[in-house]
């Protein structure tokens, strides 16, 4: 009988435990106008670099990103980069050295891979490597 009310508590704790958390929903959408607007505001702070947040997670963060100028190279030590391309075109460079001029100036990449990038196009860059991309 003891063995019983045991089981049953603990039946009824771990029912307690799985009813308390939340369930996940079949989908999740972003309102592109929410987005927008985000971009647009930092844009006006930053007319170079615009962000649009779209989702921000414990172990993610989802943008849109908007660049209006060339930047330079940049190291994502801890995260993976998934890019792709809504509008314009560029080249995307990763992999190799990270390099800033010695006078001062943005960062750019020796001995890495470039890809002409354009519309439509997705890629990955693998967390700790370099990644650059130039505008054009």
């Amino acid at each position: 009988m003891k063995k019983i009310v045991i089981t049953v508590f603990i039946i009824i704790g771990l029912s307690a435990v799985v009813l308390a958390q939340d369930a996940m929903p079949p989908a999740i959408y972003f309102d592109s106008e929410d987005i927008g607007t985000d971009l647009a505001a930092t844009l006006t702070q930053r007319p170079n670099l615009g962000i649009g947040v779209i989702s921000v997670g414990e172990d993610y963060n989802i943008n849109m990103i908007r660049r209006n100028a060339p930047a330079g190279a940049i190291v994502h030590p801890d995260g993976t980069e998934i890019h792709y391309i809504v509008e314009g075109a560029g080249i995307l460079t990763t992999g190799g050295v990270a390099v800033r001029p010695g006078g001062g100036g943005a960062a750019i990449i020796e001995g890495g891979y470039s890809q002409r990038v354009t519309v439509g196009g997705f890629s990955t860059n693998s967390s700790r490597y370099t990644s650059w991309i130039h505008c054009s």
